[in-house]
């Protein structure tokens, strides 16, 4: 039968999964400039879950996946979300940790396929019967997308506003204001729907300076369209490379503030489906930033050398402050973190409500 969860339950059990710390050299200092590695994390800290395989029909085919759920999570405690442990796995293993304290599901894919890659309902179907937590068939989704694949992310959030949490654009190409159409080089903004966008020091990629692209974006759909956007440059020293994430330490402050948010007080734990607030950009903080270079004269992007944020100022999110703001901060938390990332890059701070 098309889209039916078949075979439920293959396996149940307890499993881990952890996170990690930066290496170090012969001499036993520390490699500033070296992503921490995934094996590290896990040998660090590890995490119980609870294992769950699942077997059911999509496009014609039968899928396998596995579901995660954190060993605190029992009959009683609603799913409060969905993500993927392939997309989160990018980076340092942080978002398997957020998934894990935030009581969502971590699925080992989303089994739209590339490029594709978001939850299919006979996915969420099947993770509902086999967990026995019905509220997961209606289950919202972080959607996560590495290059090309954050913009159809973003895409597929737009036209399924009421199934997404947020989606995260890892190193994105995008257009420098948004777009209205609907082509794979288009982006369009996502009403009500937190975007971020995560790019390196100093990757430009196939010749793109994604750095100036989001900062560009971001500011313009943040004050033309109230879009609620945030665009970040991770600090020197973790993935400066196009397929490596880096740190997601900010991105999962950042997600728990938009959860507050955008979350309901009460999941409905029948499998009733529930709506989503959207996110509200005159509560948290507004972001105004520079973006300079390490050789700003180049012609040449790819030696135009590093780049961050600078003359930072942190306001409190309003109509007169965002008009004048390049992006959006959900709450405190997530505001403290961005001014230390932008210390951490060589950038100043010049209006900063979170002194040391």
């Amino acid at each position: 039968m098309k889209g039916a969860a078949i075979a439920t339950v293959l396996a149940c059990g307890f499993m881990t999964v952890g996170l990690a710390a930066e290496g170090e050299d012969a001499a036993g200092a520390k490699k500033p400039d070296k992503p921490e590695s995934g094996q590290a994390k896990r040998e660090k800290t590890k995490l119980k879950w609870k294992s769950f395989r699942v077997q059911y029909m999509h496009a014609g085919r039968v899928r396998k996946n596995t579901v995660r759920l954190s060993d605190s999570i029992d009959t009683n405690t609603p799913i409060r979300g969905i993500c993927s442990h392939r997309l989160s796995g990018r980076g340092d293993f942080t978002l398997d940790a957020f998934a894990h304290r935030n009581h969502f599901a971590l699925f080992d894919r989303f089994d739209g396929r590339h490029p594709e890659q978001w939850p299919v309902q006979a996915m969420l179907d099947a993770a509902a019967e086999a967990t026995g937590h019905k509220e997961l068939k209606h289950a919202r989704a972080v959607v996560t997308g590495l290059s090309n694949v954050g913009r159809r992310a973003a895409r597929w959030a737009r036209g399924n506003r009421d199934r997404v949490l947020a989606v995260i654009l890892d190193h994105s190409w995008a257009p420098r204001k948004p777009t209205s159409g609907d082509s794979l080089m288009d982006l369009q903004v996502v009403p009500g729907i937190p975007m971020f966008f995560n790019s390196s020091y100093s990757d430009t990629y196939q010749d793109h300076d994604r750095r100036a692209l989001h900062y560009s974006w971001c500011r313009s759909a943040y004050r033309e369209s109230q879009q609620p956007c945030t665009s970040v440059i991770h600090h020197e020293g973790s993935g400066n490379v196009h397929n490596q994430a880096g740190s997601r330490d900010l991105q999962a402050v950042w997600l728990e503030e938009v959860l507050a948010q955008r979350l309901p007080d009460t999941i409905p734990m029948d499998g009733s489906p529930y709506t989503l607030k959207d996110a509200d950009v005159f509560k948290g903080y507004t972001v105004v930033a520079k973006l300079v270079y390490e050789h700003p004269k180049a012609k040449d992007r790819r030696k135009r050398g590093r780049s961050w944020h600078t003359a930072v100022e942190i306001l409190p999110a309003s109509e007169e402050n965002n008009q004048k703001g390049s992006w959006w901060l959900p709450g405190p938390r997530s505001a403290k973190m961005y001014v230390d990332w932008v210390k951490r890059n060589g950038g100043t701070v010049k209006t900063d409500p979170f002194p040391e």
